[in-house]
């Protein structure tokens, strides 16, 4: 809610006098809604003040019109601009009479005018690299501090300008300008201007220029060549000039020269926009030794862009290398011959190398290679280079077979086998040319995996307390030549128990005698325990041992554990239960003497029950007989005693 603040001017004490007598001292509220309305000028803005008082009025400098109220609001229309050109902006109040005082709620009335039209000046060809001036008019628009201008590539914002501390009033007319550097992407966009004007929490009212469609062209680079400057005498050869990154590419003019000849030229547009002219050398140029110059110019709307190179025509080099051996030991050495052979051996430098490397230059065409490597053969070769051109190379090369030593890897999936379980095997070469050699993997003396599979599943089935597996390297030219490499692997055997009981039943506290006895063929692999219901009662070196029955159960459990020594999760268990006689004897004599207490507590109680009732019997037969002698006559008494 807006409330104003209180005051007491000579207007609102003539507006409100008459009723200030009667008034009311309790304090009330007006409210306006927003503090700022944005109204279009030239035209009327209705506004409206909500209030809890009994008197409330707009006060305006502003031409007013259709002043309506009712119960608790009161409502108005002010013009704006409609009788004079007045663009700044106007506080009107909607005033109450709250606590006997003038209450003042104000609201800011601002004149706004959307952009009659908005026009986008700039080039629509547009050099690339080159600088350009956008400028954008904005026609007849206010407030000027709510615009915001916006110049745009397709839908991409490349600019945005705001007016926020500009302390212009009224109706404006703005232009504004942009630098931008024309590149290939500005190519086919649609460059456009477009004005917003934000009126408070309104959304933007937006006008928008026509779209301006900019075609862009350009050489950024120079056009080269993009065949060799270096060709071989008495061959046929075309020269390729290339004009990259031109735009647009089919307005691109290439023109060849050689030797100040005027070549007809083909030229092919490629699919990144690259245009390429290439020519025939007229044949006569390439006849003999000599140097030319070949010049390619490119033209695209009136720009233009050329490049010159050399061409050499020159004599290739024959060579002939002789080596003094057929093969060769590490650490030999091989006697190497190099002879040019063509007609202008002058024009080369000859360098021998042995596997890549250089061992002897000119002027010596003959040296001594001594082989070091561990290569498995011995690569020689004769480098002819061309004196002016190192690009320009021949080279031929004879190779010599080189015994190298295997070096032999052995990789274990397991460090520990069970019985009948599978080890995977890998055995590489590590040496610099393994190719020399063939494979076999051997499972305790046995071959299992050949050539060309250096890795294998080796699967253990004897019983040796050890696999011994072995990696065998031959030489593919020599079998004599042989290298080996074993690695052993622990085997764990499964353990078989034999639990011998001495009895088939027992009593309860009788003693069983317990054999375990391990029947695999490594039992001291393993450590065993003897149980009893669960408990352990003898461990090793005991086999045998005596387990008496103490519970109550009807069967005594009996149980033979066997732990792998290195590996206690290898664990063997056999068990047989006896019967247990005690405890049913004992459980039938509880439930006899059960019965028999209960039979004898009746018979108690019977028996005092009948002798209780026999005394009571003789005490009343007892007690009748002596009242009837009470009542008999003496003489009666005397006679019968008598």
């Amino acid at each position: 809610m807006a409330l104003g603040m209180p005051r007491l001017s000579l207007v609102t004490i003539c507006m409100f006098g008459i009723y200030c007598a009667g008034a009311s001292e309790e304090p009330c509220y007006g409210n306006i809604g927003d503090r700022e309305v944005y109204a279009p000028f030239g035209d009327w803005t209705p506004l409206n003040c909500t209030h809890n008082c009994t008197l409330a009025a707009w006060e305006s400098r502003l031409t007013k019109r259709n002043i309506t109220k009712g119960p608790g609001w009161v409502s108005v229309e002010v013009g704006v601009g409609v009788t004079e050109n007045e663009w700044g902006t106007s506080n009107i109040s909607c005033t109450v009479l709250s606590g006997g005082e003038a209450v003042d709620n104000y609201v800011t009335v601002i004149p706004y005018k959307i952009p009659r039209l908005v026009t986008l000046d700039m080039e629509d060809m547009l050099e690339e690299g080159k600088s350009y001036i956008i400028t954008c008019t904005v026609h007849g628009v206010a407030p000027i501090q709510n615009l915001r201008v916006t110049i745009l590539r397709g839908k991409e914002e490349i600019y945005n300008k705001t007016f926020k501390d500009d302390s212009r009033v009224g109706n404006i007319t703005e232009a504004v300008t942009y630098q931008i550097t024309a590149e290939r992407s500005d190519n086919m966009e649609d460059f456009s201007c477009q004005a917003t004007l934000a009126l408070g929490t309104v959304p933007g009212n937006k006008v928008r220029s026509s779209n301006i469609p900019v075609r862009t062209f350009g050489l950024p680079q120079a056009p080269y060549f993009n065949n060799t400057h270096w060709i071989k005498i008495g061959t046929k050869d075309t020269l390729s000039c290339v004009m990259p990154n031109a735009s647009p590419p089919d307005n691109v003019t290439l023109t060849m020269l050689f030797d100040n000849t005027r070549l007809s030229v083909n030229k092919t547009k490629m699919a990144d926009g690259t245009v390429e002219g290439r020519a025939t050398i007229p044949p006569e140029y390439l006849l003999s030794i000599n140097t030319y110059q070949a010049r390619c110019k490119a033209e695209l709307l009136g720009l233009s862009s050329e490049d010159s190179v050399d061409i050499h025509i020159y004599e290739p080099a024959n060579i002939n290398l002789t080596l003094s051996n057929t093969e060769v030991r590490l650490g030999e050495t091989i006697r190497a011959s190099c002879v040019l052979t063509n007609e202008h051996p002058d024009q080369y430098s000859v360098v021998i190398g042995l596997n890549g490397e250089d061992v002897c230059e000119d002027p010596k065409w003959d040296c001594n290679v001594t082989v070091k490597g561990t290569s498995p053969v011995a690569n020689v070769t004769c480098k002819a280079f061309h004196k002016r051109n190192q690009g320009i190379t021949y080279v031929t090369q004879q190779s010599v077979p080189v015994i190298e030593p295997a070096n032999i890897s052995l990789t274990l999936s397991n460090t520990e086998v069970l019985l009948g379980e599978t080890i995977r095997v890998s055995c590489a070469l590590t040496n610099e040319h393994p190719d020399q050699y063939s494979v076999v993997i051997g499972l305790n003396g046995e071959d299992v995996c050949e050539d060309p599979k250096w890795d294998c599943n080796v699967t253990v089935k004897e019983t040796s307390p050890v696999a011994n597996v072995t990696c065998k390297a031959f030489h593919k030219r020599n079998q004599g030549i042989t290298y080996v490499t074993q690695q052993s692997v622990p085997v764990i055997e499964p353990a078989n128990i034999n639990l011998t009981l001495s009895n088939t039943e027992v009593l309860l506290g009788e003693t069983i005698r317990v054999s375990c006895v391990l029947t695999n063929e490594h039992p001291d692999q393993y450590s065993v325990v003897i149980g009893l219901n669960g408990e352990d009662v003898c461990e090793d070196p005991k086999w045998d041992c005596n387990v008496t029955v103490k519970g109550t159960s009807p069967v005594a459990n009996v149980t033979c554990k066997a732990f792998h020594k290195r590996n206690q999760r290898i664990t063997y268990v056999t068990q047989q239960s006896v019967p247990v006689i005690g405890n049913n004897v004992w459980a039938f004599l509880c439930i006899v003497a059960f019965v028999f207490t209960g039979l004898l507590a009746m018979i108690l109680v019977g028996t005092a029950a009948l002798y209780l009732c026999r005394r009571k019997r003789k005490r009343d037969s007892y007690i009748v007989t002596q009242r009837r002698a009470l009542r008999t006559p003496q003489c009666r008494t005397d006679s019968i005693t008598s």
